[in-house]
């Protein structure tokens, strides 16, 4: 399926999701809460898959743990930002700004090239993590 087609297809499930939650009632928050999930699936799955395709051989796990590292502080704070806003501005508006996020992230997916398909000059390469000395 290719990660961009997978991640477009999760942010306009994300963005689906957030509007189903704007609608309201019970059912709407489940049903949001089926599609969000779907979808954070999806981002995980071609964040995973864009990652393998530059690391250097030999380190793809390397550099998967590291996004992974470097994302827990970031998801935890957006999440406790995220519950301070809706308390302080009501979920109508939080998720109605929430909105704005994945269709943004949708319509710049549209911008890039296919990285895949595109070839980076000689100079660029992408870094190696240090490894750790043989153990003796």
């Amino acid at each position: 399926m290719g990660h961009r087609r997978l991640l477009r297809i999760a942010l306009l499930l994300h963005g689906i999701a957030l509007a189903v939650l704007l609608s309201g009632g019970l059912s709407g928050f489940f049903s949001a809460w089926v599609l969000a999930n779907i979808a954070l699936v999806g981002v995980d799955i071609a964040l995973i898959n864009l990652i393998m395709d530059f690391a250097p051989p030999g380190q793809k796990g390397a550099y998967v743990t590291v996004s992974r590292l470097v994302s827990i502080p970031v998801t935890s704070t957006a999440t406790l930002l995220g519950g301070i806003l809706l308390d302080i501005f009501g979920s109508q508006r939080v998720f109605l700004a929430a909105l704005i996020v994945p269709l943004a992230a949708l319509a710049l997916t549209c911008c890039f090239p296919e990285p895949r398909h595109t070839r980076l000059p000689d100079m660029v390469s992408m870094p190696s993590l240090p490894t750790a000395p043989p153990a003796v």
